[in-house]
């Protein structure tokens, strides 16, 4: 006969150790963007997506936000945008990075339950 017998607290531990993890870094790329520091904030959260996210759905989601900016700020240089446009599609972009990290979060920790 075999008996499996789990170390339960350590198990609990690696999962809180997991999770304070995943809301650090959730934590510091709000702050990023809140700061305005997107271009960190941007290397950040595919960090964050690499190492939380099963699929590759949310990578290029980051990608595809990552070439918007970069687009809108190359507009904004040649002066083809206003500034208040330019502003606003910017918090929008920040705004979806914002909510494609609750998706990553809230996505890890189910799967880990």
């Amino acid at each position: 006969m075999i008996i499996f017998r789990y170390n339960y607290s350590a198990i609990y531990i690696q999962m809180t150790v997991v999770l304070k993890d995943i809301r650090q870094r959730k934590t510091e790329i709000q702050l990023l963007v809140g700061s305005d520091h997107i271009p960190k904030a941007i290397k950040r959260l595919m960090d964050f997506s690499t190492d939380f996210s099963t699929g590759r759905e949310h990578l290029s989601t980051i990608i595809q936000i990552n070439g918007e900016l970069s687009k809108l700020e190359q507009e904004l240089h040649d002066n083809n945008i206003e500034q208040d446009k330019f502003e606003h599609k910017r918090t929008e972009l920040a705004r979806e990075m914002l909510e494609l990290t609750d998706q990553i979060e809230t996505q890890h920790i189910n799967e880990k339950q």
